[in-house]
């Protein structure tokens, strides 16, 4: 099962990542800090759920020492850090209100909390926990 997980996320991430025409040439990578990014893709226990919503939720910042951002119907905040391209999350706080899907939001901030790597190709930011994919987010504009 896992090794079936593996290459799920894999194929997910390469076809986030390459296989959209409008990144062809696209080289240059868009900063980690001070840019909003949207999730897309989110490893949900195991298995790969797309943010398919065109809501304002499920958005990460991360500028000057905080993190922050929207879940499904919650806020969050938090302080992180990076060093030797690791980045460590601390202090992790929200709002507390209900949520339609309260499983796939408490997961979204887990994936974030528990976040120790990142990597950045073009507009897509995929944030791993020991080496491995849990969320893949583009950037917005």
């Amino acid at each position: 099962m896992k090794l079936k997980t593996a290459i799920i996320m894999t194929l997910t991430t390469l076809l986030a990542t390459s296989c959209c025409p409008c990144r062809k040439g696209k080289t240059d990578a868009t900063p980690l800090t001070g840019t909003t990014w949207k999730a897309m893709v989110l490893d949900l226990n195991g298995s790969n759920t797309v943010i398919t919503d065109s809501s304002e939720g499920y958005t990460l910042v991360i500028s000057e020492g905080r993190i922050n951002g929207q879940g499904d119907c919650n806020s969050y905040f938090g302080s992180f850090s990076l060093e030797n391209g690791k980045i460590s999350v601390s202090g992790m706080g929200s709002t507390k209100a209900m949520c339609p899907d309260q499983e796939r939001e408490d997961k979204f901030l887990q994936i974030i909390a528990t976040a120790n790597g990142y990597s950045i190709e073009g507009d897509r930011l995929m944030l791993l926990c020991d080496g491995r994919v849990t969320a893949i987010f583009k950037a917005l504009k």
